[in-house]
């Protein structure tokens, strides 16, 4: 019989034997169950279902353009300053993408490497024209859970373009204050200062003041299946618009990530707008809560089953 510390030891040699990453993939089912062994087939069939994702079909109301005008915000040139703030930020360790250039090269390439890709970023700022390359991601299937033969039980992992990451980076930088005045506080999901632990502290906090004073506190999880795979971006960008985001970063937004001619649904932004006027929540402290947002998921709160049901069926109705 094994002593005990031999027991410990095997049990950890085997979960790490099988937490072990396995690149290869044995077999897949086609769209209609049909399980597809050669190299070629499986590859084509994961290849059919990213672009039916990323493409799905057309919305049956999407949001148009908005109608009022608003007073333009002044947008800077892109600077040196923010192109090496930006590199210095790339994170190390990662697999390049079709230009086979690690971020340390480029981290580390001093400043002929910063004045180089400098002119490369100015250039799509100023014209607004992407370097075809840009737009190639090799894309890495990672199972998550579940049947290893099912598609959608596998998350792509893209790998990109090392100096499209670094406009990415500029790009998002001067997005996230105006994102910042749009989200409510609801949200805790990647901001800066926030935490969803902090909205876990909420949950914590209301179930022990109803349960203090004898009240019922109805809650309903959300999640958006496959929720930035599915985004409409045409009607992204609408909503960049109406929400006064300036036409410079909104035109170079759509410069990286294209206008999608077959964009999948999705009014999951809307759809939290129409959430939070449905809502009816619950008091607690001298606070009001409706919703709690952990990024894509969502935490609706009543007082009722009947208030929970109705915000929920609102949610799903605007998501449609």
């Amino acid at each position: 019989m094994k002593k005990k510390e031999e027991r410990v030891s095997d049990y950890y040699r085997e979960k790490r034997e099988a937490s072990t990453f396995n690149p290869t993939l044995k077999a897949i089912k086609d769209s209609d169950g049909t399980i597809l062994m050669e190299p070629e087939k499986k590859i084509m069939r994961l290849k059919e279902y990213i672009v039916d994702l990323l493409n799905g079909t057309i919305p049956s109301d999407p949001i148009e353009n908005a109608t009022y005008q608003k007073a333009e915000p002044f947008v800077k040139e892109i600077s040196k300053e923010e192109v090496k703030e930006a590199i210095k930020n790339l994170k190390n360790w990662k697999a390049p993408g079709s230009d086979s250039i690690p971020s340390e090269l480029i981290k580390y390439g001093g400043e002929d490497m910063y004045n180089f890709i400098f002119r490369i970023c100015h250039r799509v700022w100023s014209e607004e024209v992407m370097p075809e390359t840009w737009s190639e991601a090799i894309i890495i299937p990672l199972h998550k859970k579940g049947d290893k033969t099912e598609c959608s039980n596998y998350r792509g992992i893209s790998l990109l373009n090392s100096v499209y990451k670094v406009f990415s980076k500029i790009l998002l930088n001067r997005l996230t204050p105006y994102a910042e005045e749009c989200l409510g506080e609801y949200q805790s999901g990647f901001r800066k200062g926030r935490s969803t632990i902090e909205q876990l502290s909420v949950i914590a906090r209301l179930i022990e003041k109803k349960y203090e004073y004898r009240q019922n506190i109805w809650q309903m999880f959300v999640d958006f299946r496959k929720a930035y795979d599915s985004i409409h971006r045409n009607s992204l960008y609408n909503i960049m618009e109406e929400f006064g985001f300036p036409k410079k970063i909104n035109k170079s937004n759509q410069t990286v990530y294209g206008r999608s001619e077959v964009p999948s649904q999705s009014r999951k932004y809307y759809a939290v707008r129409v959430l939070q006027n449905e809502a009816r929540g619950i008091n607690v402290d001298e606070y009001h809560i409706k919703v709690l947002g952990f990024a894509d998921d969502l935490n609706i709160i009543g007082e009722t089953l009947d208030d929970t049901v109705r915000a929920t069926e609102a949610l799903e109705h605007a998501a449609e």
